[in-house]
Parts: structure tokens; C-alpha cells; sequence
């Protein structure tokens, strides 16, 4: 037993050697964030698991620690924040995220009390408060280390009005090095530089498996899919928008049964958002990734999707396409446009087509370009160097930097030859449907519709309600 117990103590104190030194990582090559909270408190949060019914695991009760942040990029100090004085300087720090949170390497979400671009972009119009601290990661169909940032490419080069903007940085927290991150900004309402919907009238909501970890959320009545309410904020939001909201999903649901949706949906957003899951090849279609937004409340005013976010499932469908396509009920609505209602898919597929026809000849070019240049960059190789100190930080061992740029590219170069192939044909999926019948004339006792999977007491009847009751736990 001694032995090895010794063996145990040799391998923590090559660990600790091999942790970098405030100096190191100063000039790495990529920024270092110093947070330093008060007292050094660490933020905390409860960990909780989905009603029956539901999925997932998230937190709650997650603490806002208050401190001080700077931003190094060599010798230079880039950013600081001050010592915390609400409202005035200084930050706040919480832990962010879902299942990912419980994992010993925390996401955070830090609130800086006073507007800043934290990217460096020499303009006022990217100032806010709301930054995202994402952590780097191994996940369970390979090395993710370069996900975010082949996501946030992929989504530059197809056009997504807003693609969320981040960079890699080593992070320090109360001293202690906490490894690789990205410093991003959030899905959030900035009419300068993030989302621009209207102040009053606009709104974000997330198609969201954590709805039931939420203060408000809303479920439709045609097809059974919870939303959740990213701006305005929960406390902000009246009741008369959600009761807006609500009724616009529920014209939505029942255009994609008519016919219509090309009224109430911006085609050619929800065309670019699927070509690029496709592109990417997310296999993630369940996940807190679907966003929609709309401007104001106007007649004519459509919801717009997007943005794309978390890109922790690109790269896996290799041969078929994304899963946001879908094959069940309860994912999304790409399944119903593509395979089931052929007489009222033509808005959705010519813009799908055309899009591709833009984009196919230049676009994967630009992205294995785009990867070898960053190998060779001076970034690349901070990454590289910055991925080993986290490997020794946190006893995970990422794949060599090099192989993960030739696996990218040797996917996107298949990814490629597949869709080329493929995309000229109507994609065809076979896999149980929604059942359009049910939807039109079955509800529950509350006066919802349900759909073919519902298994509680229901009425039939003539005639459809169109709009149900906001769900609010």
C-alpha cells in the first residue's frame, strides 16, 4: 500500500510542477484573465435533477460573488474592472451552465458593473455587461477543444445575422489557475452588436429542455414544445407579452400544419440556420441550442432564427443529416417542413437550395483555410501550448493539437462530398411522424391541443383553439 501511495504523491507533484507560473501565462500568446472575489469566496450553486416528465440535469441557487477582473495580453494590462462597488465597478461572477456545471472544470458568468468590450474591438458600440467565461473540454464523441471556435466560423461564413463572438483565453481565478477558456459574449438583446429587438416589444425565447428550471415558460399546444424566455428578463416581462408570445408560437404551429408559416417565420433564416447544423453536422437537436427572436410585436414583423449555440455536438452525423432535422416529435419543426407536408414545403426548400448554391463552392475551402492558418498562428500555438497546462490542471489528457485540426479538416472535407451528393435530392427521412389529424382534433382538459404521443384524457371536436396558458411553475 505504501508504494502506492507513493506512486500517488510522484504524480500530484508532477502535476503541480508542471502548472504554468503568472509569468508564463502572461505571455503565452493569448490573454489572461485574473478574477480575484471577495475575501476569495468561491461561487457555489445546488445541483438539481428534472421533475418526472421532463429531462436533464441542472443547478440552482447559483451565488453571485463579487470581485475584481483584468485582462493581460503580455506586460499589458488590457482591462480592469476596479474593486466591486455595485453598480459602479468592478464584477460579478456565477457558475454557469448545465450539466456541464457539474462537471470539476465550472463555466461562469460574469456581470461587470459597468459596460465594456472585453474582446477589444475599439468601438463603444460593443460594450456590455454580460460575458461568458466557456470552459474547454473533452466530450463523449471526442476532443471539443476547437468546437466554439469552428461553430462561431462555420456561422460567419453561411450569413447568420448574429453570430456570438469569443476567444481564447488561460484564466486565473483567486490565484489558482482554472486553464483554457473562452471568453465570449452571451445570447442577449444589444442593439449595437448582439441581438436587436426592440426595447419594449421585442423579445428572445429558447426552444428549452430546461424549462422546467426556469421562472416562466411556455408550452405549445399544437406541438408540445416548451420555450423559455431569454429577454426581456423574467422579472421585466408583463403579461400581456407572454400572452403575445404565446399566441404567435401557437400561429406559428398552426402554419406549419396549413401551409402558412412563411407568414409568421423568416424563411430564409430558418433556411440558413438549418444549412449550417447541416454543414456543421450537429447531432444535438434536444439541447438549449434553438433560439428565435423577433423584433417588436408588429403584424408584419417575422421571427428570425437563431443565433447558433452550442457547438458541443458538430462533427457527428457523419453521413446523414443533422439531427435538427429530426425524427420524433419534440425536437423542432424541420422534420414537418422536409418530409411531411410536401404540398406546403416549397418557401423552405428553394431557400434551403439557393443558399446552398451560394455558399458550396467557396464555403468549406474558407473553413479548411481558415484552420490551417490557425494552426500556424500565433494563437494556435498559445492554444496548443495553453491546452497542455490545462491537461495538467485538470488530469485530462486532450488529443495532440495537430491531430485535432487534421480531424476537423478531414471531416469537413467528407462533410463535403456527402452534401454535395445529397443536397440536390429532397432529403427523406423515414421515422415516425407528428400526427397531423390528432394535433387538429384532440385536446386535453385544458382546452390544449395534444399530439400522438399525449397518453392523458382528451376531447374531440370541430373547430381549434388556438392558444393555451403560459406555464409558469
Amino acid at each position: 500500500m505504501r508504494y502506492f501511495i507513493f506512486f500517488l504523491c510522484f504524480i500530484s507533484l508532477d502535476i503541480s510542477a508542471s502548472l504554468p507560473t503568472k509569468e508564463e501565462l502572461l505571455h503565452a500568446g493569448i490573454p489572461l484573465v485574473e478574477i480575484t472575489t471577495i475575501n476569495s469566496e468561491e461561487p457555489t450553486c445546488d445541483y438539481v435533477s428534472a421533475p418526472e416528465g421532463a429531462v436533464g440535469e441542472s443547478i440552482a441557487n447559483a451565488t453571485k460573488v463579487g470581485g475584481r477582473m483584468k485582462i493581460w495580453m503580455g506586460e499589458d494590462l488590457l482591462y480592469d474592472s476596479g474593486d466591486y462597488l455595485q453598480e459602479k465597478s468592478g464584477m460579478t461572477v456565477k457558475i454557469h451552465g448545465n450539466t456541464s456545471a457539474y462537471a470539476d472544470k465550472k463555466s461562469f458568468k460574469v456581470k461587470l458593473q459597468k459596460k465594456s468590450d472585453l474582446l477589444f474591438r475599439n468601438s463603444v458600440d460593443f460594450k456590455d455587461k454580460d460575458w461568458l467565461l466557456i470552459r474547454t473540454e473533452i466530450g463523449f464523441e471526442g476532443d471539443h477543444l476547437l468546437y466554439a471556435m469552428i461553430g462561431k466560423k462555420v456561422s460567419e461564413l453561411t450569413g447568420m445575422p448574429y453570430t456570438p463572438q469569443n476567444c481564447f483565453v488561460n484564466v486565473m481565478f483567486n490565484g489558482d489557475y482554472r486553464g483554457l477558456y473562452m471568453l465570449s459574449e452571451t445570447v442577449s438583446r444589444n442593439e449595437s452588436c448582439r441581438i436587436n429587438v426592440d426595447k419594449d416589444e421585442g423579445y428572445i425565447i429558447e426552444k428549452d429542455p430546461y424549462w422546467w428550471n426556469t421562472s416562466i415558460s411556455l408550452l405549445t399546444s399544437i406541438y408540445q414544445l416548451h420555450y423559455t424566455i431569454k429577454y426581456p428578463d423574467s422579472d421585466k416581462i408583463s403579461e400581456s407579452m407572454l400572452d403575445e408570445i404565446q399566441y404567435y408560437l401557437e400561429q406559428i404551429e398552426l402554419g406549419l400544419l396549413n401551409g402558412t408559416y412563411a407568414q409568421y417565420i423568416d424563411v430564409e433564416s430558418l433556411a440558413r440556420w438549418t444549412l449550417t447544423h447541416d454543414i456543421l453536422g450537429t447531432a444535438d437537436a434536444g439541447g438549449s441550442n434553438i433560439f428565435l427572436t423577433r423584433h417588436d410585436t408588429n403584424a408584419s414583423t417575422k421571427m428570425v432564427m437563431g443565433p447558433l449555440w452550442d457547438f458541443d455536438s458538430i462533427m457527428q452525423t457523419d453521413d446523414q443529416w443533422s439531427r435538427v432535422h429530426g425524427t420524433t416529435d419534440g425536437e423542432f419543426y424541420i422534420y414537418e417542413l422536409f418530409y411531411k407536408y410536401t404540398e406546403y414545403n416549397t418557401p423552405l426548400t428553394e431557400a434551403y437550395h439557393r443558399l446552398w448554391n451560394q455558399y458550396k463552392d467557396t464555403l468549406f475551402d474558407n473553413i479548411v483555410l481558415y484552420l490551417n492558418d490557425f494552426r500556424d498562428s500565433v494563437e494556435g500555438k498559445a492554444v496548443e501550448l495553453s491546452q497542455t497546462w490545462d491537461d495538467s490542471r485538470w488530469v485530462s489528457f486532450h488529443q495532440p493539437f495537430s491531430e485535432i485540426v487534421d480531424k476537423a479538416i478531414n471531416w469537413f472535407t467528407h462533410r463535403r462530398q456527402w452534401m454535395e451528393m445529397t443536397v440536390c435530392s429532397t432529403p427523406v427521412i423515414t421515422a415516425p411522424a407528428f400526427d397531423k389529424s390528432a394535433a387538429l382534433n384532440k385536446y386535453d382538459l385544458a382546452g390544449r391541443h395534444i399530439n400522438s404521443s399525449y397518453r392523458g384524457v382528451t376531447v374531440s371536436k370541430k373547430g381549434k383553439k388556438t392558444q393555451a396558458s403560459p406555464y409558469m411553475p
